[in-house]
């Protein structure tokens, strides 16, 4: 089940150095324990969580890995139900990266932020070079330690 968590709102100043590289750096509830972040996470971030849920699978009887990439957040939630409907406890953070926000050459790249689930082809190393990709998100799946609040 998704869960509400408000450290995933609180400001961080680390955090929000790297979010200064992020157009946007707010963070965002999109809904209870869904959060669209500036940032990528950090070793501190969310310390009551574990940041790897290796034993998930998604909708189709596959490992579902903790990080990755959609092209829109609810995209997640339709390809692993098991997030929002099992009895454990998640929080779910996405960074959103736009081909307008790329340099010229280089940037974020594909292999570098986990499967991607989404239903486009990307078709180029970088974002910035993607001709039908304007944007995507790059998630992470948190669950919550025993005896957490």
């Amino acid at each position: 089940m998704l869960i509400a968590e408000p450290k995933a709102i609180i400001g961080d100043s680390l955090l929000q150095m790297l979010g200064a590289l992020n157009p946007d750096t707010r963070t965002h509830v999109i809904r209870d324990g869904v959060y669209e972040v500036p940032h990528f996470g950090s070793s501190h971030f969310l310390q009551d969580y574990y940041e790897c849920c290796d034993d998930l699978l998604d909708n189709e009887g596959e490992h579902l890995s903790s990080y990755g990439v959609v092209d829109y957040p609810e995209q997640l939630f339709e390809k692993a139900s098991v997030i929002e409907d099992s009895p454990r406890k998640f929080v779910t953070c996405f960074t959103r990266m736009t081909r307008e926000s790329q340099p010229k050459e280089g940037g974020w790249r594909w292999h570098k932020w986990g499967p991607y689930l989404g239903d486009k082809e990307p078709r180029c190393e970088y974002l910035t070079d993607e001709p039908d990709i304007s944007e995507v998100f790059c998630y992470h799946i948190y669950e919550q330690k025993e005896g957490k609040k």
